[in-house]
C-alpha cells in the first residue's frame, strides 16, 4: 500500500507540474514535402494513459481498500466491531443458560428437599395400630437381650438416664409429659442414629450416643420397626395430630428401652461429644 500511495503522488506532482504531457504527432505531406505537425497537451481523464495508471494503482490498492474510510472509520474496523460485538452477545447468552441451569438445579434440589420433609411430617403412627405397637413392645426385650449378648458390636455412649433418674409414675405421665419425652427421645437417638432429615442440627442440651457408623446401621437394621414407631408417634405430637394416650405411652416406653439398650449395654464405655 505504501508504494502504491508513493507512486500516486508522484503521478499527482507531475501533473500539477505540467511535467507530463500526452502528444500527438501528425504527418501530413503537401506538395512542398512532407510536414510532420506535433501537438502536446496535459492529460485528461479519458486518456488511455491516464486509465492505464488509474487502473494500475487500483489494483495495487486493492488488498488495502478495506482499511481506507471515511473519517476514520474503515470498513475492516466496523467489520471487526460486529464480529466483537456478536462474541460479546454469544458469551453473554451462555453465561446467562449457564445461570439458568443452576437456577433450576437449586429449585430441582429444594424441590426435593420439600418433598423429604414432607414424606418425614406425614409418617405417624397409625400406620401402626394399638395391637401391632403392643405386640412389637412386647417382643423388644428379646430383641434388647439379643443385642446385649454381643451378637451386634456395641457403640461407645455417654451415660443418658431419665429424667429424675427414674421413670415416672402413671400419675404422672401425662399428655404433655409423654409428649415432651416422645420429643426429647426421638431427638437423641435420631442425632445418635444418624437418621433423617438431613443435616440435622442437634440440640445442646440433650446428650448425643457416640457410635460409630457400621455400628449405628447395624442398630437402625436391628429395631428399625421401633425406631419407625418412636418417629412416627414424635412426628404427630410435634404436628398436632390425634395420637391416644395409651399408644403414646407405648411408644415412650420403646424410646427409653431403646435408649437404655445403648446406655446399659456391658461393653460399653461412657464418653463425650
Amino acid at each position: 500500500m505504501t508504494v502504491a500511495l508513493g507512486g500516486l503522488l508522484v503521478f499527482a506532482g507531475l501533473l500539477l507540474n505540467s511535467s507530463f504531457e500526452i502528444c500527438n504527432v501528425k504527418t501530413e505531406t503537401g506538395k512542398d514535402g512532407t510536414t510532420v505537425t506535433k501537438t502536446c497537451d496535459g492529460p485528461t481523464a479519458t486518456d488511455a494513459s491516464v486509465i492505464a495508471v488509474a487502473l494500475l494503482f487500483v489494483l495495487l490498492l486493492a488488498p488495502d481498500m478495506s482499511e481506507v474510510g471515511v473519517f476514520g472509520v474503515s470498513l475492516k474496523r466496523r467489520l471487526e466491531a460486529a464480529e466483537k460485538k456478536a462474541s460479546d452477545s454469544e458469551a453473554k447468552s451462555d453465561r446467562l443458560e449457564s445461570q439458568l441451569q443452576m437456577q433450576n438445579l437449586r429449585v430441582d434440589t429444594l424441590a426435593q428437599n420439600v418433598a423429604a420433609a414432607n414424606a418425614q411430617a406425614t409418617n405417624n403412627v397409625y400406620l401402626y395400630s394399638s395391637d401391632d405397637i403392643k405386640k412389637i413392645d412386647s417382643e423388644l426385650p428379646n430383641k434388647v437381650e439379643a443385642f446385649t449378648r454381643g451378637n451386634i458390636p456395641e457403640p461407645p455412649v455417654i451415660q443418658w438416664t431419665p429424667i429424675d433418674g427414674e421413670r415416672p409414675s402413671e400419675d404422672e405421665q401425662s399428655y404433655a409429659s409423654l409428649a415432651m419425652r416422645i420429643i426429647e427421645n426421638w431427638e437423641i437417638l435420631a442425632a445418635s442414629l444418624d437418621l433423617p432429615p438431613y443435616p440435622r442440627v442437634s440440640r445442646s442440651d440433650l446428650p448425643k450416643i457416640k457410635l460409630t457408623a457400621n455400628q449405628a446401621e447395624q442398630f437402625r437394621f436391628l429395631f428399625e420397626e421401633e425406631l419407625q414407631i418412636v418417629r412416627a408417634a414424635r412426628n404427630n405430637v410435634a404436628h398436632a395430630k390425634a395420637v391416644s394416650i395409651d399408644d403414646l405411652r407405648s411408644a415412650v416406653d420403646i424410646s427409653e428401652q431403646l435408649l437404655t439398650t445403648l446406655t446399659t449395654s456391658p461393653d460399653l464405655e461412657p464418653g463425650e461429644e
